[in-house]
């Protein structure tokens, strides 16, 4: 049995702009089981520019919620780049969009990327993303949350 809350077990594909800062595009692909998104960043004249920082979301469907991660790169003082994850979730499917909990920060070893042992207590933040395009809204049969599967 897969708990996810109400309305998310519809196809969530489609294009999402962040409520706050709507220079971010979050182009998601869902597949029933997971939903990926690839954020992209517009530039001037709604043109998206090339990241040197890209950031990627990817959810599953499971019993314990709609859960996963946020990758993106940090930079540490000794001058590597990380790429590290930020544990994530899905926390609301609403007719015009998604509202995602993630953590604010992840602290990592500069000398080798590792994950610090401090990982466990997390400051989350949530993040409410405008549908802009894709496929219509689910019907009656998206009852939504604790629905075997």
């Amino acid at each position: 049995m897969i708990r996810v809350p109400s309305g998310c077990l519809s196809d969530l594909s489609g294009t999402y702009v962040a409520a706050l800062n709507p220079t971010f595009n979050y182009l998601a692909a869902d597949d029933g089981g997971t939903l990926s998104m690839a954020v992209e960043r517009q530039g001037d004249a709604g043109v998206s520019k090339p990241d040197s920082n890209p950031i990627s979301v990817t959810l599953s469907r499971t019993a314990n919620g709609f859960v996963g991660q946020t990758r993106a790169v940090v930079y540490v003082i000794s001058g590597l780049s990380c790429s590290v994850d930020f544990p994530t979730e899905l926390v609301r499917c609403e007719d015009g969009g998604l509202l995602l909990r993630s953590a604010m920060s992840n602290a990592v070893a500069p000398e080798n990327c590792r994950p610090s042992l401090a990982g466990d207590h997390w400051m989350m933040a949530e993040h409410r993303l405008i549908r802009i395009s894709g496929p219509p809204p689910a019907g009656p049969g998206d009852a939504g949350s604790d629905s075997p599967e």
